[in-house]
């Protein structure tokens, strides 16, 4: 009788640790590339604009559907611009930076997570989406 409750109290303690909640942060305090993320800005050409402007510019790079990016599982990862959806694959390099292969056609993009804003950024670096920790999401 005693080890079956030893067994299962070690059972449930196992399933809360794997269902555990709460923010999801690396070693370094970072935000988790697996967190979920919502645009705050974006430069093309060295023009910088905010979410919170709604302006024309805006308008015209999210086609009414902000941009996206979730990395669920492993390193797959998906990027959606201007309603289409990329797949990729990530690339760990380190103090949390990556690089996304894009199946598509699309440019491989380099990442970078510093506290809880993601930075992606093309090759040529002359675009860069800068995302942040969905607020409700790190709420669980």
């Amino acid at each position: 009788m005693k080890k079956r409750m030893i067994v299962m109290i070690v059972s449930i303690m196992v399933m809360v640790l794997l269902c555990g909640c709460g923010d999801k942060k690396n070693e370094s305090g970072n935000a988790s590339i697996h967190s979920d993320w919502e645009l705050v800005e974006y430069t093309i050409n060295g023009q910088t604009e905010n979410v919170e402007d709604d302006s024309f510019a805006l308008k015209l790079f999210t086609a009414d559907a902000m941009p996206a990016f979730s990395c669920p599982e492993g390193f797959r990862c998906e990027f959606s611009l201007n309603k289409k959806t990329h797949r990729g694959i990530l690339t760990e390099e380190g103090n949390d930076k990556y690089r996304i292969d894009f199946s598509d056609s699309y440019k491989p993009f380099l990442a970078e997570i510093t506290g809880d804003r993601l930075t992606l950024k093309n090759e040529k670096g002359n675009i860069s989406i800068v995302f942040k920790v969905r607020q409700d999401a790190s709420e669980d």
